[in-house]
């Protein structure tokens, strides 16, 4: 008989969790199938999984450590880590995309190229952590932890010489350190093009079943002279459900990096969050720091139930849902862009936009929270760049609108905006007099909410958008005495106050 071994069955079996089965029994005389012995494994494993899934939110074990290469360009050197991912924990060390060999001061971390640095303005690139289980056999490369593109590689064993011929296959837990370059809904799909949907902050699980956390967005500039504005967005990964039934905690008691967020009873939670790696640089803008922009965007229409999106309408109401971490419509969220120093201002770069079968409108929306750090009341005066389709349909009108609080009363956000400004016509247009007065210590959040114009279609049902979007500066007192306020930003990323 020829010896010709298959390996199309499903790698699971005939397992399903919503049966509950506990154990596989073999019977004597009974015969013995392959999806028989895969189906007992994916129910061990599964009970171990969900263990941890019950126990550990996903997220890096500890804050991720990062440097610049100062001996290779465009790299960045990240300390090994370890993360837990829907149950699932991954060590990630010897990462190298540069091209180049591993020297002694490298030691075991991860080595990260980016692209090069922009020809004019600016841009944001963002490095993510994709897993995914991939069916491995003998002859292939192997390596250590699963982590892809590693300076570490483990034998292949799998060829038993025995008998010379391969008797099973092996799965394996792999990991891809992947750079997404000023492109915003490059992380959206998995490799295979398969799309992501949120499962908490911070973490993704495609419809293929492959898991994305975000690690870090890098702000690039055309002048700039090396990698400096690293930002972590990363969640820790806490103990669930683990509560200190005390008020009295806060954080600035804590004794120990061990007492975590999770572990807080719900009135001391208002005053730790979870993204304890996220930091933005606090320079004056004219030396080089950055001001993040909470990006959002989404399609909708009115009557056609191609698209189910609903809008939110104006610029206030948009404020008022995004004070909500559990809004539906933080599922628009794309994530951070960065507004570097005074001799520049944040587009979006997107200038035409194109849908078929529309028309239909849509919802531009970037977020900033600037804070006054001087001790006298000071003018935040910024510029706007806006598109708007008002006539064709109100909800896709351009607004703006404002909330100015005082961040040291932990106040709730409910309320709190003023729709400040709604357009009437349909228009693209700048307007750099936009003028609030902030008391000193206190923050102004603004939104800006824009809708691409609609201007032509052709033949093929192929409709054109000009969109105009933009926050620009134009007064001294703004880039002297205004300065992101992490705290804010916190507040809204978790819905927690920081």
């Amino acid at each position: 008989m020829t010896y010709n071994p298959q390996y199309n069955r499903p790698v699971q079996g005939n397992f399903d969790p919503d049966n509950a089965f506990s154990q596989v029994r073999a019977g004597t005389g009974a015969y013995w199938l392959e999806d028989e012995a895969n189906e007992m494994q994916a129910i061990l494993r599964e009970q171990n999984r969900d263990t941890v899934r019950r126990l550990l939110s996903s997220g890096v074990m500890q804050p991720l450590t990062t440097k610049v290469d100062t001996a290779r360009t465009n790299t960045l050197k990240i300390a090994p880590f370890e993360v837990v991912l829907d149950g699932l924990t991954i060590k990630v060390k010897g990462v190298n995309t540069t091209g180049t060999a591993r020297t002694g001061p490298d030691g075991e971390d991860n080595l990260i190229k980016l692209g090069a640095k922009p020809t004019r303005g600016s841009r944001t690139d963002l490095i993510i952590l994709e897993v995914f289980e991939e069916e491995v056999q003998s002859g292939q490369v192997l390596y250590k932890h699963g982590a892809q593109n590693s300076d570490y590689k483990v034998a292949n064993n799998l060829l038993d010489e025995r008998i010379s011929a391969e008797t099973a296959r092996r799965v394996q837990v792999k990991s891809v350190l992947r750079v997404i370059e000023d492109e915003w809904n490059g992380w959206k799909n998995d490799l295979n093009g398969s799309p992501y949907t949120e499962l908490s902050p911070g973490v993704f699980r495609s419809a293929a079943g492959r898991l994305m956390l975000k690690l870090l967005s890098v702000a690039r500039r055309s002048d700039e002279t090396g990698l400096s504005s690293i930002f972590g967005t990363t969640p820790r990964a806490t103990l669930i459900s683990q509560m200190i039934p005390s008020s009295s905690i806060t954080s600035d008691k804590l004794a120990s990096a061990s007492v975590t967020y999770d572990k807080l009873a719900l009135d001391t939670k208002d005053t730790l969050h979870p993204y304890e790696n996220l930091k933005v640089p606090f320079g004056a803008w004219s030396e080089g720091g950055f001001v993040p922009i909470l990006r959002f965007f989404q399609w909708f229409t009115m009557s056609s139930p191609v698209n189910e999106n609903v809008s939110y309408g104006s610029a206030k109401n948009w404020g008022e849902n995004l004070q909500n971490r559990t809004s539906p419509c933080w599922t628009t969220f794309e994530g951070f862009k960065y507004m570097p120093s005074r001799a520049e201002h944040f587009r979006d770069s997107n200038q035409q936009m194109m849908t078929y079968n529309g028309p239909y409108y849509s919802e531009n929306v970037s977020l900033i929270c600037l804070q006054n750090k001087s001790s006298l009341t000071r003018t935040c005066k910024l510029g706007i760049y806006y598109s708007s389709n008002a006539v064709e349909n109100k909800n896709a009108a351009a607004s703006f609108a404002t909330a100015i609080i005082d961040p040291n009363i932990k106040p709730q956000l409910s309320g709190r905006f003023v729709g400040n400004w709604e357009a009437t016509a349909t228009e693209s247009k700048i307007d750099n007099n936009i003028s609030f007065e902030v008391p000193a210590g206190h923050v102004i959040i603004f939104i800006l909410k824009t809708s691409p114009q609609f201007f032509a279609n052709n033949a093929h049902d192929c409709y054109w958008y000009h969109n105009y979007h933009g926050i620009t500066y134009s007064h001294d007192d703004t880039t002297t005495y205004f300065k992101p306020h992490l705290g804010t930003y916190h507040r809204l990323l978790t819905g927690v106050w920081s």
